[in-house]
């Protein structure tokens, strides 16, 4: 599967979540069982940079190939800059980047 390019907004400071469906070419869903999954937020694109944020992914649907990717309040109070991010999934011992794109900050301004 070729890696895809997809933007995220973060709110400092609040939950952001989403849902993402994989499809294979022929359109039906890819298998998710058994897989593990990481992304994490980083000031540049580079591999050996220290994470600024960890997202949490979970498995929705294995069947399905549904997942959601979600950043808490507290891990979304740590980016203090337009980033990126990257979701890996690991079958099997192999390591697959699915997605990646800029991880976007909107700055927040109230704190309660």
């Amino acid at each position: 599967m070729a890696c895809g390019e997809h933007d995220i907004t973060v709110d400092q400071g609040s939950l952001f979540y989403q849902d993402f469906k994989f499809l294979q070419l022929d359109g039906n869903p890819v298998n998710l069982t058994g897989s593990e999954f990481a992304a994490q937020i980083k000031e540049k694109r580079d591999l050996d940079a220290d994470p600024v944020a960890t997202m949490e992914v979970t498995i929705m649907e294995p069947t399905e190939g549904t997942i959601r990717v979600t950043l808490s309040p507290a891990e979304s109070r740590k980016v203090k800059t337009t980033g990126f991010w990257d979701l890996i999934r690991a079958p099997s011992g192999t390591r697959e980047m699915l997605l990646r794109g800029k991880a976007v900050l909107n700055q927040g301004v109230t704190n309660v």
